[in-house]
């Protein structure tokens, strides 16, 4: 739980400072996508990794 609210706390503080013309558009995408597609491989990862346990 705590993960998820820092890491929305991380992306609305990207998306302030992009408004205030601290950080890139294009630097502020990046680093969302790559946010996004490590959410994605851990979170696979996590469930392959517990599908036998859960099976066996």
């Amino acid at each position: 739980m705590l993960e998820v609210l820092g890491g929305g706390l991380l992306l609305v503080g990207l998306v302030y400072a992009e408004k205030q013309g601290w950080v890139d558009v294009e630097k502020a995408d990046f680093i969302v996508m790559m946010g996004m597609a490590t959410g994605v491989g851990v979170s696979l990862y996590f469930f392959l990794k517990q599908l036998p346990i859960l099976f066996l």
